[in-house]
C-alpha cells in the first residue's frame, strides 16, 4: 500500500481541542487529498505528517510544523516529500510582505512539496505559475463531493450510524443486565440454595430489571442473559 505524506495547514476555527484530522478547517483539505490521490491510487493511505494552525502568515516562522518537517526531510531516504492539496492555500493567508519571506523559504525545498491542485512540485513551477500561486486568491478547491444533506446517501449513512448506535446501546444493556442477573442468582443462591430461571425471572422483576424495551423479563430472556454470563448455564 503506497503512503502520501501530507500537509494541513489550519487557518481558522478552534486552535485547541480537536486531533488535527479531526478539525473542522482539515475536512476539506483531507478529502480533496484523498480524492486525487485515490483516483490514481486505490491502494494508498493518506497520513498527516506535518501540520500547523495560523490566523495570518508574516513568514516561515509562523509555519513551524511545515519547515520543521522540510529541513528533517532533507536527512532522510528519497520518497519522503510532503503533499499539499493547494499550494495557494498558504499565500491567501499570508501578508504582502510575509508571501515573499515564504516563497523564499519555500523554493528551497520545492523538490519536495508537491501541490495537488497542479499536480506539479514546487520546483516545476515556471515564472508565470509562481506569480499567480502568490498573487492571487484562487478559489478553494472541491475535488470530493460532500453528500448534501437530503440525499440518499446522506440518509444511508444517517440510517447506517443509527444502526450502529441502536446495536451498541443494546448491546451495552444486555451486558449489564446479564450482570445483573448473575449478581441476583449468586445473591439468591447464597440466601435459599438452588435458584431455577423461574425463581430468578420473579425476582428480577419485582427487583425493577427490564429488558431492552422497557417491559418484564421473560424466561427466554433471563435464559438467553445467564447463556452470556461466565458460569451462566440454564438453571432448570
Amino acid at each position: 500500500m503506497s503512503k502520501f505524506n501530507c500537509y494541513i495547514l489550519l487557518t481558522w476555527g478552534p486552535r485547541h481541542g480537536y486531533k488535527t484530522k479531526e478539525h473542522p478547517a482539515a475536512q476539506a483539505q483531507l478529502r480533496n487529498i484523498a480524492a486525487v490521490i485515490r483516483g490514481g491510487f486505490q491502494q494508498s493511505r493518506v497520513v498527516i505528517a506535518a501540520s500547523d494552525y495560523t490566523r495570518k502568515i508574516h513568514g516561515p516562522e509562523d509555519l513551524p510544523g511545515l519547515f520543521h518537517y522540510l529541513s528533517t526531510a532533507r536527512l532522510r531516504e528519497a520518497g519522503t516529500g510532503l503533499v499539499m492539496e493547494d499550494f495557494n492555500r498558504i499565500f491567501r493567508a499570508c501578508t504582502p510582505e510575509g508571501k515573499r519571506f515564504v516563497l523564499e523559504a519555500l523554493m528551497e525545498y520545492g523538490d519536495l512539496l508537491t501541490d495537488l491542485r497542479t499536480k506539479m512540485r514546487l520546483e516545476q513551477f515556471g515564472r508565470s505559475a509562481i506569480s499567480r500561486l502568490v498573487r492571487e486568491d484562487m478559489k478553494p478547491l472541491n475535488l470530493a463531493r460532500r453528500p448534501h444533506p437530503g440525499s440518499p446517501e446522506s440518509r444511508r449513512n444517517q440510517t447506517a450510524r443509527a444502526r450502529d448506535r441502536s446495536r451498541a446501546a443494546r448491546k451495552a444493556h444486555s451486558d449489564k443486565l446479564m450482570r445483573d442477573l448473575l449478581a441476583l442468582r449468586d445473591e439468591l443462591e447464597g440466601e435459599q440454595g438452588k435458584v431455577t430461571i423461574d425463581d430468578l425471572v420473579d425476582h428480577a422483576n419485582r427487583a425493577g430489571l427490564r429488558n431492552a424495551r422497557g417491559g418484564p423479563l421473560t424466561y427466554p430472556t433471563v435464559a438467553r442473559a445467564l447463556r452470556r454470563g461466565k458460569g451462566g448455564a440454564p438453571m432448570g
